[in-house]
């Protein structure tokens, strides 16, 4: 990945939504998510700016994947050595998956990283599910998707 997607989001497409419709425009009335190699790209985006995303949510695996590599570098390593951080600068995590998931081992290994830098601890909106395993990736990601909209717009 070249860093051409979130520069075209950063430059482009923010300020255009913000420009063109009615859309409150600080960090905690916005957020960056994906699924699959989305849920890579979107935490990369979403932990290299803090100051424009105050929610961040991740269906599949977000943090590390041996064959995944940004020519801006992968961010989360630096900010989990600084959870209080995290903290401070987003108000949901949130990351679900399947067992069915092609990438559930490193889901599960996305959990230990996260609860070794104690995020669970410091974060009330941190957020993990794993849905049953009779559920595909498509309705998992539904799923996930459904529970982190309940968790942001319930205002």
């Amino acid at each position: 990945v070249d860093g051409s997607t979130e520069a075209v989001l950063i430059n482009d497409l923010i300020p255009f939504i913000e420009d063109n419709y009615r859309a409150k425009t600080d960090k905690w009335n916005r957020g960056i998510g994906g699924l699959s190699l989305g849920a890579l790209q979107a935490c990369d985006c979403g932990f290299r700016h803090p100051e424009l995303f105050g929610n961040m949510m991740f269906l599949t695996s977000i943090l590390y994947h041996e064959q995944y590599r940004n020519a801006l570098g992968r961010p989360w390593e630096e900010a989990l050595r600084h959870p209080e951080q995290i903290a401070e600068n987003y108000r949901f995590i949130f990351c679900s998956a399947t067992p069915q998931e092609d990438h559930f081992d490193y889901f599960k290994n996305d959990e230990k990283l996260m609860k070794e830098a104690g995020l669970e601890e410091l974060m009330d909106g941190y957020v993990r599910e794993v849905h049953d395993g009779r559920f595909t990736r498509w309705c998992s990601w539904r799923i996930g998707f459904r529970d982190m909209a309940r968790l942001i717009f319930k205002d």
